[in-house]
């Protein structure tokens, strides 16, 4: 079966929030892929189609700092039981459009908030660090892209690609600070390419 990685990104100011609190990843992760497969099944036409993923919390980016995002390898299709004889059968999903994942993420970053603000953590709420928790301090500064130690030196965000806005690549979109990646895909007999995308 084909599979898709989906990646999905928070806020900036959930990053630290999530990286603390498993429990509040697992949950905003859970709503994420509740979302997918909603868009699974109504592409693929099958309201009770099942399907499986893989995921894992990267809790790093390339500058090996805090930030927490979720790489999620989905199977591109759903498995569906026909009542009449109980035989199963595969869907194929077709490839998101760009409109698709613009909606998609927005009801990610939607429920996603609703979630955290259920749990108290609503969005006009700023979480105070302690600042005698010298961890709490790193991290803080890891996901603000700051230093630690020196206050006035600010470190670089390496996400802004040195402050200039750029076009994002085709089936990615935005949200409020959420954001959802969909454009790679590993055909069904490609298992080379699959092993490839997992490791």
């Amino acid at each position: 079966m084909a599979v898709r990685q989906w990646v999905i990104t928070v806020p900036w100011p959930r990053r630290l929030l999530l990286a603390r609190n498993p429990e509040l990843a697992k949950g905003v992760l859970k709503v994420a892929l509740r979302e997918i497969q909603r868009w699974l099944r109504r592409s693929t036409g099958q309201p009770r189609g099942q399907g499986g993923s893989v995921t894992v919390a990267q809790r790093f980016g390339s500058a090996l700092n805090l930030n927490l995002h979720f790489h999620v390898l989905a199977l591109d299709g759903l498995y569906c039981e026909d009542p009449s004889d109980g035989t199963v059968r595969w869907f194929r999903a077709p490839a998101p459009t760009d409109l698709e994942v613009s909606t998609l993420v927005e009801q990610i970053a939607d429920r996603a908030e609703a979630f955290l603000a259920r749990r108290g953590f609503g969005i006009d709420e700023d979480q105070e660090e302690d600042p005698d928790d010298a961890l709490a301090v790193i991290q803080a500064a890891a996901v603000a892209g700051r230093s630690a130690v020196r206050r006035s030196r600010q470190a670089r965000r390496v996400q802004k690609l040195g402050g200039r806005p750029y076009r994002l690549p085709p089936t990615c979109a935005n949200c409020d600070g959420y954001g959802l990646h969909a454009g790679v895909v590993i055909g069904a007999n490609d298992r080379r390419g699959l092993e490839g995308l997992a490791r």
